[in-house]
């Protein structure tokens, strides 16, 4: 009889302790998870900008964003002067993510032209203005987005 007790409590114990370890690598992995960024293809709701209609349909909004970013860089964009003298120019690849709170993080040059091009391709991007985050299955995601830059003298 003893020792069906103390055999039932080390079930018990091994049952609380596995339950415990069980919810913790649960809660590690939608830690991870929501670390995640998902494609801006892949996106259910693409972001907002400033400029764009929240109620549209996706395909209007994934446009309308599209072309607010490629104004902003535009109009935002300073073409550095030792790059204009010495005829530096080229087509930077920047990555860059829309946090959960539409925030822009980790902006990172794909494949740069030169180091000061670089620098201003990213001062550009993080200045990037977003209202509202992506969203996907009704949650507020992160996104990761490529952004091509045309760093060309005319």
């Amino acid at each position: 009889m003893i020792a069906s007790k103390a055999l039932y409590r080390l079930f018990a114990l091994l049952f609380i302790f596995t339950s415990l370890e069980l919810q913790a690598q649960s809660e590690i992995l939608d830690q991870e998870e929501a670390k995640k960024a998902i494609s801006f293809a892949e996106v259910e709701r693409v972001p907002v900008a400033p400029n764009c209609d929240a109620e549209q349909a996706n395909s209007a909004l994934r446009k309308c964003l599209q072309v607010s970013i490629l104004n902003h860089v535009a109009k935002n964009f300073k073409f550095p002067k030792e790059d204009r003298k010495a005829g530096v120019g080229g087509r930077i690849f920047v990555s860059f993510i829309v946090e959960k709170d539409a925030t822009i993080s980790t902006v990172e040059i794909l494949r740069g032209v030169s180091e000061t091009l670089d620098a201003e391709a990213v001062r550009v991007v993080k200045s990037i203005p977003i209202d509202q985050p992506a969203y996907h299955k009704g949650k507020p995601v992160r996104i990761s987005y490529v952004l091509p830059i045309n760093a060309r003298l005319q």
